[in-house]
């Protein structure tokens, strides 16, 4: 039985993730198909004034992580991670969907690597190094309807430098890289929000949001 205890969680996330073994079953409440996006142009006072529909996706990224033998299983720096993770996938999102990505919102951390234990006790002693998984949950809102493959897709070459603890206390990095199997998008849906109040939602910020376990049962 392994628990993660420091995770970073938001009552509004759709998301909950359990790791038995390697396998990562994430279950997500939310019926997200078929809905199309719809502008509407209307004439009043002399002047078009056009409203757009704001569409979700809600969003588990997993990022593989092996953990050397002369490191921890513990970020050097949490909060700058979380941070590096916002840049990133909002910079993905921007680069795959220019014209109509708005805003990546991270409402949920793992705050430490979640180590692979599935692996046979033969296998483990023959394995010098560690897989882990990083996990950032949250919301990411378009002007155009997508499905979860292709926003899947459009991750599939992601990668983040995710540094962590070593023997020493000193900061080890290493690239990770976007995990297919465990990541999760829901394709989008309506919202009732416009672009300005999208722009205003912050992320989750590692250092004052109240933290919540996850549970990894191997």
């Amino acid at each position: 039985m392994v628990v993660l205890s420091q995770v970073i969680s938001d009552p509004n996330v759709f998301i909950r993730i359990s790791v038995t073994g390697i396998t990562v079953a994430t279950l997500i409440g939310v019926v997200a198909a078929g809905i199309a996006v719809g502008v509407i142009v209307g004439r009043q006072s002399g002047s078009f004034v056009q409203t757009q529909v704001v569409l979700r996706s809600d969003f588990s990224v997993a990022i593989n992580r092996l953990i050397t033998t002369s490191e921890l299983q513990e970020l050097y720096n949490p909060s700058s991670t979380l941070n590096d993770s916002t840049i990133g996938l909002n910079a993905q999102l921007n680069a795959s969907f220019p014209n109509t990505s708005i805003k990546a919102v991270p409402s949920g951390f793992s705050g430490e690597p979640i180590l692979d234990s599935s692996l046979s006790s033969r296998r483990k002693k023959q394995l010098s190094n560690r897989p882990s998984i990083i996990t950032v949950n949250g919301s990411a809102y378009f002007t155009q309807n997508y499905n979860s493959s292709q926003l899947l897709t459009a991750f599939s070459n992601y990668t983040q430098t995710i540094v962590l603890v070593d023997i020493f206390g000193a900061p080890s990095a290493a690239l990770g890289t976007f995990s297919t199997k465990y990541s999760v998008f829901t394709n989008t849906y309506a919202t009732n929000l416009t672009i300005a109040q999208v722009n205003s939602l912050q992320s989750v910020n590692y250092l004052s949001t109240t933290a919540a376990p996850v549970t990894a049962v191997g």
